[in-house]
């Protein structure tokens, strides 16, 4: 129906066919419809394609870190796709022996997957604990590891966003998220211009933040899911496909 619609309102946009106005206004109208149609799918699948990578850093299971991650990862599963992965379940054999420099591949370990898979992100969502101001030393490892990518610009263009939390003042809650800020910098990521920073998890049992997340927590993720959304509005004919 839509195709004979179609070739029917072609004829008359070229004068091959005669109609009296209100039937001209009913094609044009569907033919209208089926161009918004059109455009309202090629949006949805430029707007899918898009792929979000969530890390948690946390070498804790049902961590904070996780808790905030997995909120944020499903708010954004309406208009991407979503990966969550737990650097914990992963076997990382890192020595300081250098051969990453010249290609991250050269370990055989789990830790070449995460690097393929960010290199294949358009959006890299870091969470980690804070340890007197730095993240955990599995998000160092991670970003340590990235030597080769940041020599061959792997990163250059995408979208880094990032959630911390701790039990220590938010001074250095804060400090730690400059530092993985300052990771995205240097690999040319186009960093979100709102981080979340949860701090004071020791007033809480066992300084697990409650789950569900009450909505004082929630507010700020919330927040960050919008800023990604907008960001990815602005730049995403520039994000790596």
């Amino acid at each position: 129906m839509h195709r004979k619609i179609k070739l029917f309102s072609c004829k008359i946009l070229t004068g091959s066919v005669s109609l009296k106005q209100p039937e001209r206004n009913f094609i044009f109208a569907r033919l209208w419809h089926t161009l918004a149609e059109i455009a309202k799918e090629f949006f949805l699948i430029t707007y899918y394609y898009m792929h979000i990578l969530g890390i948690n850093c946390s070498h804790r299971k049902t961590s904070n870190s996780e808790l905030f991650l997995d909120y944020l990862l499903k708010s954004l599963s309406s208009n991407f796709s979503v990966e969550k992965v737990n650097l914990l379940d992963l076997k990382i054999d890192c020595r300081g022996c250098e051969s990453c420099f010249s290609d991250f591949r050269n370990h055989d370990d789990d830790l070449v997957g995460v690097h393929e898979k960010m290199l294949k992100a358009n959006v890299i969502i870091m969470s980690s604990p804070t340890y007197f101001g730095m993240p955990s030393n599995l998000a160092k490892v991670l970003m340590d590891r990235t030597n080769s990518i940041w020599l061959e610009k792997g990163l250059k263009g995408k979208m880094g966003a990032v959630i911390v939390n701790g039990a220590s003042r938010f001074g250095a809650i804060e400090q730690n998220a400059k530092n993985i800020v300052h990771f995205f910098h240097d690999h040319e990521v186009i960093n979100v211009p709102f981080y979340t920073c949860f701090n004071n998890s020791i007033k809480h049992p066992h300084e697990r933040f409650p789950d569900p997340l009450p909505k004082d927590l929630t507010d700020p993720l919330d927040k960050l899911s919008i800023e990604i959304k907008t960001l990815a509005d602005i730049i995403s004919p520039n994000l790596s496909r």
